[in-house]
């Protein structure tokens, strides 16, 4: 009715609005364009001036607003009929920064930006006249600015207001320990911040030295740097207008030097210098120290000071700082007051000592006062070379001086020396002087001779010394001076010399005091043997005639065998030792390998000793003062050995080695020519012969004759049942000997192990073929005979005959720890040497396994076999014909191992007697069972006729297909007229079988078990009676009745086992081993099976194929809510 259709607008106008007024184009009032939500965004247009006008439908909608100075804002306006003012709020005037006092800040231009997918500039500060503030406006929300301001910046986040930065003037400042800014007469502070860079802010005396910098910075963590002087530190801070300055730490005085006591230093103290400089980028000057105290003023810090104090300075490296109210940490150097001192041995003071000290060349200090120190110089501490001189001697030394309780300093000690001297005596200080008394010296080391015969003394230690001297000389027995001699003097005690004699046999010995009158002395020696033996004693007057001398004897120490030295190349020891009993034995040296030691020595009666002469010894009295010859009595060739018939062994029939006991055997040689070439002392000695493991040990007196000993060779022999040596071509048996183990002697050679052994009784064995043969022999009666038996093993067949190779060949085994092959069979023999004794032993044939213990001594071990071990009967009893079938037989060896096929009924095949696990199979058939072959032939049933088509007469009838189920329907073949599937022999057992038959009109199916046997006669018949094959003539072959489970057998088994049970119906069925964990370990069978009896066989191994262990095992039938278990044993 009316065609006329109104759709009514809204004009909206979009306004950048600060709450009074559109935002001007100067402030970005042209830059915002405009979007709404309309399956995104789209573009409406752009302000002018601020506002944007334009039409649109009414309705609640989300519109943006953007690009307006680097800010957007998303708002939902709802604009109805008519007009419409739609506001997005900005903020005008957007940035501006403020000092700590509120001022805008005018006198620094700062620039500004915002994040807006990235920083945009908003511009400067000066863009529009310095006034402290940014004029532009920015839509309203929460925004991220950033302000940067004099060599700093920050980020922050402002929400719908201005950003407003702040920033804090003067904001460095430095202050001394008492929190005093630093003013006139200070090193002017200059600061930096670290900024893209160090940036220079300034310096306090740009506006007065009054300890501030005069800058201003924005808030912030910030990294500074203060440079004062010759001083500086870099440092953060976090300055804040709370306000929180960035306050520089200084050190007023901050140098000291103090003495030994803890004083400052006054200036009287370093006449010469007193100078400090500061490590800053090279060595600065800092003033001089006044009242030692360096007046200035520096940054805290660790810095390295310098300072000099007359002639000694030193670096070191100070952490100055203040530590709390006008208290600090300061550098301050060690000093010492009187640091040189010459004093006695009292301690007492020696005035008149000139003192240098090195630096940079020799720096006099001055000459000692009576307090033995040299007033108003103090010294730096520190390792320094001085030099102090007095009456002519001077003595030049390195002295750490030091602070300390007590402090250490320089101090040089001096001493009188005494000496009494029949001769002349003189001393080397710049030349050589005459000694003519009593005489001061600084301490240390001099030169002296006493009438030319040099001597140092050592005046070092002592002060006021008196020493009478003594010159010792020592004579061979040939004249000849001798060295290494101790001079002794008897002062209420004996006093030992400080030397010994020299190349030209003189001692000067100093002894304390001045020994006037007749005195004893004594001259020991040691001919250099580094132990003092030797002594003589004379009286003289020391202070008449400071000389005395001592002559020696000249000893000839001998091995003899009382014609003639022994040498080292009649056997002899060249270590033998000699001593001497001086409270103790004393070593005088080795006889050497001229058998002779000459030893010089002061005559007199000694008890002497040879020792360690090829490990003996003998000792003995001797006067050397009548006779200078020591002869021990020796003997050479000592030791023989000899065999059977008393002659010397040869070396090719065997080498001894020959041993003394000593606190233990030790060796003397081996035999050569069945002589030991050593010689011996004179005496009774427990010696010992070992030769090839054997040993004979006896005591000897080697001064009547040399020791003997008894040998037997070709020691051991291999005999057989006939007590004939048996040849190599027999067999080579290998000997050995128990000595704390079993050691190989050899093997034999013609039944005799050339080897010689010492007589005695001998554990031994012979090994032979993994047989061994132990026994205990006394060689003294005769060699050692083992025992064997030739062609030892026989396989022989159920008529007692050796069975041919034809028939089978057989191989022999032995266990020696695990079974070892002997070889096969040849004729039934096993050509092989076996030892005489009990051996367990394994013949292996076909799979078949004969294992027993025999005796072969009196005969050889015999094993049995039956020949054509299995056979296949039909129901009549007769052989099974090839043209009826043909069955394969099996034997369970760790799993089925084929044995051969039927020939007419046999398979030809020899088998061990014994219990098997035998199977044949023929046509998808399988018979199984356990035979003892001493019983028999295994003998399998079959059936010739053993299924068959009949009507409800028993009339035969043609044309049915039979099959049988092995793991699938399997065709046998088809009726003939009688019914019968002709040519099929099965063997007896149940199975599940099918006939197809069709009378006319469709085949007809029909499946069954049939447990097919002999007695009674039991075929698998199927009968038509017009309609179905449906009569059962085999009611005992009808499915089970239930799900069983037999036991196991054989349980324990090793390797196989077989598991028997029946399935009522077709159904799944899963027969499952386990370890008594409840882990799985296989499975022995899988799917699905028709109704039936089953057998399944397990090997012993895992899913793997790994033997498991030997234990328990459950074995579980599953099948639907079914389940079955049982346990059995496995046995490796």
């Amino acid at each position: 009715s009316n065609p006329v259709v109104q759709f009514d607008l809204s004009r909206v106008t979009a306004r950048l609005w600060d709450g009074a007024a559109s935002l001007p184009s100067a402030e970005g009032g042209d830059l915002g364009k405009l979007y709404v939500e309309y399956s995104g965004w789209k573009y409406l247009g752009q302000t002018s001036n601020g506002t944007f006008t334009f039409d649109i439908f009414p309705g609640n909608r989300k519109f943006r607003m953007k690009d307006v100075n680097f800010s957007s804002r998303d708002d939902y306006h709802n604009p109805p009929v008519g007009y419409y003012n739609m506001d997005f709020p900005v903020i005008r005037n957007i940035v501006q920064a403020k000092d700590q006092h509120g001022a805008l800040v005018t006198d620094t231009d700062f620039q500004a930006w915002i994040e807006y997918g990235g920083w945009q500039s908003l511009g400067k500060d000066s863009d529009d006249g310095q006034d402290g503030i940014i004029k532009k406006g920015v839509l309203a929300g929460n925004r991220k600015f950033r302000m940067k301001l004099s060599h700093s910046s920050y980020d922050e986040y402002f929400n719908a207001t201005v950003a407003m930065f702040e920033a804090i003037r003067n904001a460095v400042h430095v202050k001394d320990q008492c929190g005093n800014f630093l003013g006139a007469g200070d090193y002017s502070a200059k600061a930096w911040v670290e900024h893209g860079g160090w940036q220079y802010l300034g310096e306090d005396a740009d506006d007065g030295m009054d300890g501030v910098i005069p800058c201003v910075l924005l808030k912030g963590n910030r990294k500074f740097r203060m440079q004062l002087g010759p001083s500086s530190y870099d440092e953060y801070h976090n300055i804040q207008q709370t306000p929180v300055y960035a306050v520089f730490d200084a050190v007023r005085n901050p140098v000291e030097v103090r003495d030994q006591f803890g004083n400052l230093l006054p200036d009287t103290e370093y006449p010469v210098a007193g100078k400090v400089w500061v490590e800053h980028g090279g060595w600065q000057a800092l003033p001089d120290l006044s009242g030692g105290v360096c007046n200035t003023v520096l940054l805290r810090g660790n810095r390295k000071f310098r300072m000099q104090i007359n002639h000694s300075s030193y670096d070191t490296y100070h952490h100055i700082k203040p530590t709390g109210i006008c208290t600090a940490d300061l550098a301050v150097f060690e000093a010492l007051k009187d640091p040189v001192n010459l004093v006695d041995c009292n301690n007492n003071g020696i005035a008149g000592g000139d003192a240098w000290v090195e630096y940079g060349g020799w720096k006099f200090l001055g000459t000692t006062n009576a307090a033995g120190t040299i007033p108003n110089m103090s010294l730096l501490s520190g390792n320094r070379k001085f030099r102090m001189k007095h009456s002519g001697i001077s003595q030049d030394k390195y002295f750490h001086i030091k602070w300390g309780a007590p402090p250490t300093l320089a101090t040089f000690l001096a001493s009188t020396l005494t000496l009494q001297f029949s001769g002349t005596i003189k001393y080397n200080y710049g030349g050589w002087k005459t000694y003519s008394g009593p005489m001061v010296f600084l301490a240390g080391s001099y030169n002296f001779t006493f009438d030319g015969m040099p001597k140092t003394l050592d005046l070092s230690g002592a002060c006021n010394q008196t020493k009478s001297v003594v010159i010792y000389t020592l004579l061979k027995g040939t004249g000849s001076p001798a060295d290494g001699g101790k001079g002794y003097i008897n002062n209420g005690g004996w006093k030992l010399s400080d030397g010994v004699t020299d190349a030209n046999g003189k001692l000067i010995a100093l002894f304390n005091g001045l020994l006037g009158g007749t005195r004893q002395l004594r001259m020991n020696y040691d001919d250099g043997l580094g132990v003092w033996v030797y002594s003589q004693t004379q009286n003289q007057n020391i202070a008449a005639n400071s000389y005395i001398t001592f002559n020696l004897t000249t000893t000839h120490f001998q091995a003899w065998d009382g014609s003639a030295i022994v040498t080292q190349a009649d056997g002899g020891d060249p270590n033998g030792g000699i001593y001497i009993d001086l409270g103790g034995w004393k070593n005088l040296g080795t006889l050497g390998s001229d058998g002779e030691l000459v030893v010089e020595m002061f005559a007199g009666t000694h008890h002497f000793r040879c020792a360690d002469y090829n490990y003996t010894d003998k000792a003995m009295n001797h006067n050397t003062g009548v006779d200078n010859y020591v002869r021990f009595g020796a003997r050479t060739q000592a030791i023989e050995l000899r065999d059977q018939a008393s002659a010397l062994l040869p070396d090719a029939k065997g080498i001894g080695a020959a041993y003394i006991n000593d606190g233990g055997w030790k060796s003397l040689g081996n035999t050569s020519g069945g002589v030991v070439d050593v010689a011996l002392l004179h005496g009774t000695w427990h010696l010992q012969m070992r030769m090839n493991h054997t040993d004979q040990t006896k005591n000897v007196n080697v001064a009547g004759g040399p020791a003997v000993f008894t040998a037997q060779t070709n020691a051991v022999e291999l005999r057989d049942e006939g007590l004939a040596l048996v040849p190599d071509a027999k067999a080579i048996g290998a000997a050995y000997i128990n000595d704390g183990g079993w050691k190989h002697l050899g093997n034999t050679s013609g039944g005799v192990v050339d080897i010689t052994l010492l007589t005695g009784t001998w554990h031994m064995q012979m090994r032979l073929n993994h047989t061994d043969q132990t026994s205990n022999f006394n060689l003294a009666g005769g060699p050692a005979v083992f025992n064997a038996r030739n062609n030892t093993i026989e396989l022989r067949d159920e008529n007692a005959a050796l069975v041919p190779d034809a028939k089978g060949i057989a191989e022999a085994f032995i266990d020696d720890g695990g079974w070892k092959s002997l070889g096969n069979t040849s004729g039934g023999v096993v050509d092989i040497t076996l030892l005489t004794g009990t051996w367990h032993l394994q013949m292996r044939m076909n799979h078949t396994v004969q294992t027993k213990n025999v005796n072969i001594a009196p005969a050889a071990a015999v094993f049995y076999a039956r020949n054509n071990a299995i056979k296949v009967e039909d129901e009549n009893g007769n052989l099974l014909q090839d043209a009826d079938g043909i069955a394969a037989a099996y034997i369970n060896d760790g799993g089925w191992k084929s044995l051969g096929s039927t020939s007419n009924g046999i398979v030809n095949i020899t088998l061990l007697e014994g219990t098997w696990h035998l199977q044949t199979r023929m046509n998808h058939t399988v018979q199984t069972f356990n035979h003892n072959l001493a019983s028999g032939q295994a003998i399998f049933d079959a059936l010739v006729q053993a299924i068959r088509l009949e009507d409800g007469a028993a009339n035969g009838l043609a044309n049915g297909t039979a099959y049988i189920n092995d793991g699938g329907w399997k065709l046998l073949g088809t009726t003939d007229a009688t019914g019968w599937v002709p040519n099929v022999a099965l063997l007896a057992g149940t199975n599940h079988f099918r006939m197809d038959y069709d009378p006319g009109g469709g085949t007809i199916t029909k499946t069954k078990n049939v447990a097919l046997k002999h007695v009674p006669l039991t075929p698998a018949i199927f009968v038509w009676d017009g309609a179905n094959l449906n009569k059962d003539t085999n009611p005992d072959a009808s499915a089970p009745a239930e799900f069983t489970l037999e036991q196991n057998y054989p349980n324990p088994f090793n390797p196989t086992t077989s598991v028997s049970f029946t399935v009522p119906e077709e159904a799944y069925v899963t027969i499952v081993v386990y370890d008594l964990l409840g882990n799985e370990i296989t499975r022995l069978a899988d799917g699905t099976m028709n109704p039936g009896t089953y057998t399944a066989v397990w090997d012993g191994t895992n899913a793997n194929g790994e033997i498991v262990a030997s234990g328990k095992y459950l074995y579980k039938l599953l099948s639907g809510k079914t389940t079955l278990v049982k346990t059995m044993t496995f046995m490796k």
